[in-house]
């Protein structure tokens, strides 16, 4: 099957704000593809994640996501892009009250899932996916660190998404969990699903070298596969 634009921005401007932090960003990630993206702290990588998934809007320029252009979009519309995203955060946002498959089954009811068979079925391959299928009846404490961010990817998966979008999503682990959780995304690439990885661990980048979009200066620059 032939790669598809899933991202694509042309000299876009994001704000955090009112304030213009990244000036003339231009690039495009396909389906498939895994991409790091890197930068100081304070630089502009959440504020570029969040564009993404239209939390902030745009200031200029063109940004298109899963096939909705961000600086005209209908607010009426967030909801059916954020279907076609997974988001997945540094503190993984778990709810900390449910189990591991509450946690899945939320999401798939606040998005229009109805029949329980489906969603039972759904949560389990999903859990099976991320090698938690064991561990559906554990609440979020008595997991892990990378337990948890294997639920988060999970809760990511649920609906089939076009592209992936990561922010710091090993900030809070070990190294070697760190390592799973980027040879367990890598994999989700691999299947067609893009991945981009907001990250300033440089050794996991040494490790599972690939291609590396760079925040400096108020741009964002393609470095393509760089070993450091």
């Amino acid at each position: 099957m032939e790669p598809t634009v899933v991202i694509s921005l042309k000299d876009a401007e994001i704000r955090q704000g009112q304030i213009p932090i990244l000036t003339q960003v231009t690039f495009e990630v396909e389906s498939s593809e895994f991409v790091y993206l890197i930068g100081r702290t304070g630089m502009g990588k959440s504020s570029l994640l969040r564009t993404l998934y239209a939390d902030i809007p745009p200031g200029s320029g063109e940004v298109v996501v899963a096939g909705y252009n961000l600086a005209s979009i209908k607010q009426a519309e967030v909801p059916m892009l954020r279907r076609k995203l997974g988001v997945i955060f540094q503190d993984f946002q778990l709810l900390t009250d449910r189990t591991a498959a509450q946690n899945l089954e939320f999401v798939l009811k606040a998005t229009g899932w109805k029949e329980k068979h489906l969603i039972d079925e759904r949560i389990h391959e999903t859990l099976k996916k991320v090698g938690l299928e064991t561990k559906d009846f554990r609440k979020p404490y008595e997991l892990s660190g990378g337990e948890q961010q294997r639920l988060g990817i999970a809760r990511a998966l649920l609906n089939n998404p076009e592209c992936i979008i990561a922010d710091e999503p090993t900030g809070n682990l070990d190294p070697e969990s760190s390592q799973e959780i980027v040879l367990l995304l890598k994999d989700i690439s691999k299947q067609g699903t893009a991945v981009l990885m907001a990250t300033h661990d440089f050794l996991l980048i040494e490790k599972n070298p690939e291609r590396l979009l760079k925040i400096e200066a108020g741009r964002v620059l393609d470095l393509g596969s760089v070993l450091f």
